[in-house]
């Protein structure tokens, strides 16, 4: 992979985060509705974690996200079955506002190096 297809999973990833944090803000009041929380998967992170090492391995399905979307189970549920802690969404999306920002910047930054390389 390249630094700009490393960029993109982030980017991905901050993307789906804040469509889930956004659907938990959206449904605070909604009874029985349970938090969902977008994880990153640390199993390709892991040292046995999942990597080609010959020519001959199949590669990762294209489609293969590197996060997992699961219902928050750690948060305490209210009386009307509700587990949305709106103080919590409101800090995840502040950071995830921040992560994608800085991605973005990465990106922007790379792509100026291109250019400067290429004398423009």
């Amino acid at each position: 992979m390249s630094f700009v297809d490393d960029i993109n999973e982030i980017m991905t990833y901050s993307v789906r985060k804040r469509d889930a944090i956004s659907n938990n803000i959206s449904n605070e009041s909604t009874p029985n509705y349970k938090a969902q929380v977008v994880k990153w998967n640390d199993t390709l992170n892991q040292e046995d974690g999942l990597r080609i090492t010959n020519s001959g391995h199949i590669p990762l399905q294209e489609n293969f996200n590197n996060y997992t979307i699961e219902t928050d189970n750690n948060t305490q549920v209210r009386s009307d079955g509700n587990n949305v802690d709106l103080n919590k969404e409101i800090v995840e999306m502040m950071k995830n506002n921040q992560m994608f920002s800085m991605s973005l910047n990465a990106l922007n930054n790379y792509y100026e190096a291109m250019g400067a390389a290429r004398g423009k």
